[in-house]
This record gives structure tokens, C-alpha cells and sequence, in this order.
């Protein structure tokens, strides 16, 4: 019984010690599929400076493209064979639901004592016509799954550390990770 114990105890430690070891580069735009590329860019009705970058997180190898455009700032990502995978709007907590921003405030107090919110993006996910709809006219479909980003700066054992956390559309955390930074990462747009 100890032992069943001792093993449950080391995997919630475990699920709960997810690192964020995120890797980002800019890079070219020739460097991105042209078809990626065309569809992206085709659909703005005004000039779009667009940043592409290339990232690795873990096993996860994605293309993101970062603009600003109708006043929102996007973050797009791409699988490397050009297929859109996700948008991300950045967005604040006045524009969250007061009833799922409390929510998400309270499951954040769980976790950390202190804290302070650095960012938070809403992200969709889900057919790539509806993904591109978001960005170019920003109507939302019913069928994209929503989620909210959030980076928190947190002060543990008198230390400061960075964590990513999700969290679906009701505001139910369904992620947490540390973000493990280096010296040459690109923290923001």
C-alpha cells in the first residue's frame, strides 16, 4: 500500500513539474510555404508588416507569423507543411467574461500565492477556414475551441518564475507549465 502510495504521489509531482522550453528564431519569409504565405497575406485589406518565426518546443516544430491588424495583435501558428493550427489574439482580462475571468482568477490563487498576470491571449483552434475567418474578418465560428493563455510572473520561496497556464473557455485550467527561459528568447511582439 506504501508503495501505491509513493507512486501516485511521484506522478502528481511529475504532471505538475511540466517545463516550457520554448525555442524561437525569426526567420525569412521565404522560408514559409508560398501557399501559406498567399493565404495569409491575400485576405488584409490594408498593408501587414508580418514577422515569421520558426519554434520548437519539445517535439512540437511549428511556423508563426506575428502582426498587428484592425488594432488586435495576432500570433498565427502553422504546421511546418503550411497548414494553419492555431490563432492567438492578445488580448486583457475586461475582455474575458467576468464570470470566467473569476474563474480563472480563483483556479490562479490556488495554485500561487502571489503573482501578477503578464499577458493573456485568447486562442482558437479548430478548421482552418474558420481560423482564417478570425483573422481576416474576425468573425467567430461556433465550431472553434476557445482558450485563454495566460503568462503569470509568480514569487515562490522568495524566487520569481514565469509560468504559462491554459485554460478552456469556462475557465477551467487544463495546463501549467514553467517556462524555462534563455538567454536568447524572444519574450514578446
Amino acid at each position: 500500500m506504501n508503495r501505491f502510495i509513493f507512486l501516485f504521489m511521484l506522478s502528481v509531482c511529475v504532471s505538475n513539474a511540466q517545463i516550457k522550453n520554448e525555442f524561437e528564431r525569426k526567420i525569412g519569409k521565404e522560408e514559409i510555404p508560398e501557399s501559406t504565405r498567399f493565404k495569409l497575406e491575400n485576405g488584409f485589406t490594408e498593408n501587414v508588416k508580418i514577422k515569421w518565426f520558426y519554434q520548437e518546443d519539445g517535439d512540437k516544430k511549428v511556423y508563426e507569423a506575428k502582426f498587428k491588424y484592425n488594432a488586435n495583435v495576432y500570433s498565427v501558428e502553422f504546421d511546418l507543411n503550411g497548414k494553419i493550427s492555431n490563432v492567438e489574439i492578445l488580448t486583457s482580462k475586461n475582455n474575458i467574461p467576468s464570470d470566467v475571468f473569476n474563474v480563472i482568477d480563483n483556479e490562479i490563487h490556488k495554485e500561487f500565492s502571489e503573482y501578477r498576470i503578464l499577458k493573456i491571449q485568447k486562442e482558437f483552434i479548430g478548421a482552418s477556414e474558420d481560423l482564417f475567418d478570425v483573422i481576416h474578418s474576425s468573425t467567430f465560428s461556433s465550431n472553434l475551441a476557445i482558450d485563454y493563455e495566460i503568462e503569470v510572473n509568480v514569487k515562490q520561496n522568495k524566487r520569481r518564475h514565469l509560468y504559462e497556464l491554459i485554460f478552456d473557455e469556462k475557465g477551467n485550467l487544463t495546463s501549467k507549465r514553467k517556462i524555462n527561459l534563455k538567454s536568447t528568447d524572444i519574450l514578446d511582439y
